[in-house]
């Protein structure tokens, strides 16, 4: 009989931290959208949607990665945080592909 595995989490960088990087970001900029409604300037109240747009985009976007991965006899969980929408589920027997892309905002790194 084959023993079944237990499910491990391996945090690649701090989820904590990340996520309270997401957090502050998205409340300093409700803050000021906030502020914007009660001093009734509605050009700031827009811009301030704007950022709020940019926040969500920004941890959405390929410049965040994942913070951790969990595996089990479930699947393979990724997990890129709290604001992220891209958080996935793929089952144990899923097939692998090595993609290469370049790295880094000058693109100068090759990653796999």
């Amino acid at each position: 009989m084959a023993e079944e595995m237990a499910e491990q989490t391996y945090l690649i960088k701090s989820l904590h931290v990340q996520n309270g990087i997401m957090l502050f970001s998205l409340g300093l900029v409700l803050l000021f959208f906030v502020w914007a409604l009660v001093k009734k300037r509605p050009k700031h109240a827009i811009a301030s949607l704007i950022w709020v747009g940019i926040v969500f985009w920004f941890f959405n976007s390929a410049y965040f990665g994942f913070s951790a991965i969990t595996v089990g006899p479930a699947g393979i969980t990724l997990n890129y945080g709290i604001l992220s929408f891209r958080n996935d589920h793929f089952p144990i027997d899923s097939p692998w592909r090595i993609k290469t892309d370049f790295s880094d905002i000058r693109k100068l790194k090759r990653v796999y």
